[in-house]
């Protein structure tokens, strides 16, 4: 049987230590600031999170390079050439085309490989939930099961990954044109937060709203005990852009309302945080079909 290899991208937000952990490697997205490109390291490596959150909160407008044809071509022939198939787990096609153009490569490289094979899975998710979608592929292959076992068993379960999210302002959403600027307007007016899950689509919705930070934060551990399963077996990740504080605040909340096998912290990568801006908070965990 061939082996698989196991690839995401910059939104999936994997830390080092887990695509050790799994094996599993990623195709870098880009960004640019304020017009200078940037690769969207999930490491961070050409900059900080405090260095490009705190240009966005100086107001630099900072805009988001999906992976490009050159980094597909690259990063594919690394695998095939070794004689590997490829299962790439891509973000959301309702927020990124990089599924899409992943698809569009794959049958030119398959007929420079012929036998091979690469499947793209759309993870209908971002941030750590397409990264556990991922987590989930190699684990499947870890354990030996073919490509298309993998591939089977990954399209049913990957709605079962939840992201529920919180932002500090709908100002950059707005930029990023995932609010009407009345919404973000009025939103902030009013002091309200949003909280934004991945919905079927894989869209990022807006499910409700609430006001003030504490009680948002408070809103996202009430909505993900009323759907989350086996909880005492769960690591959950908490990821945040620029807000530490918060994010343990959450995990504080989290840990007085129910028991989980651990919580892990992280940033939020550059693509990500790029759409929701500085002082977000998203939550990943395993947890009934999503239905939204």
């Amino acid at each position: 049987m061939r082996k698989i290899a196991i690839l995401t991208d910059s939104t999936s937000d994997l830390s080092k230590a887990l695509r050790e952990e799994y094996n599993i490697d990623y195709c870098p997205m880009a960004v640019s600031v304020d017009g200078e490109e940037y690769s969207a390291s999930l490491d961070y490596e050409t900059f900080t999170p405090s260095w490009i959150y705190g240009k966005m909160r100086e107001g630099s407008r900072v805009k988001t390079v999906q992976v490009t044809v050159e980094i597909f071509n690259k990063k594919f022939e690394e695998y095939l050439a070794q004689g590997m198939d490829i299962i790439y787990v891509a973000c959301s096609s309702a927020l990124s085309g990089s599924c899409n153009t992943g698809r569009i490569i794959a049958p030119e490289l398959i007929e420079k490989y012929p036998g091979s094979r690469i499947v793209c899975i759309d993870a209908l998710a971002s941030t750590m939930t397409e990264g556990l979608v991922a987590v989930l592929a190699a684990q499947l292959r870890n354990e030996g099961k073919t490509i298309d076992e993998i591939v089977d068993t990954v399209e049913a379960e990957k709605k079962n990954f939840h992201m529920i999210a919180a932002v500090e302002t709908l100002t950059y959403l707005k930029n990023a044109g995932r609010v009407s600027a009345g919404k973000a307007f009025f939103g902030n007016l009013l002091g309200m937060k949003p909280i934004l899950i991945s919905n079927l689509k894989g869209e990022n919705y807006a499910i409700k709203k609430v006001r003030g930070r504490k009680a948002s934060l408070e809103e996202m551990i009430s909505m993900m005990q009323s759907d989350i399963i086996d909880p005492e077996n769960q690591i959950i990740y908490i990821t945040h852009s620029d807000c530490e504080e918060d994010a343990k605040t959450l995990g504080a909340i989290l840990e007085s309302k129910m028991k989980v096998k651990g919580i892990v912290y992280g940033p939020i990568g550059p693509i990500v945080g790029s759409s929701v801006g500085p002082g977000a908070i998203s939550i990943a965990y395993k947890g009934q079909p999503v239905n939204i």
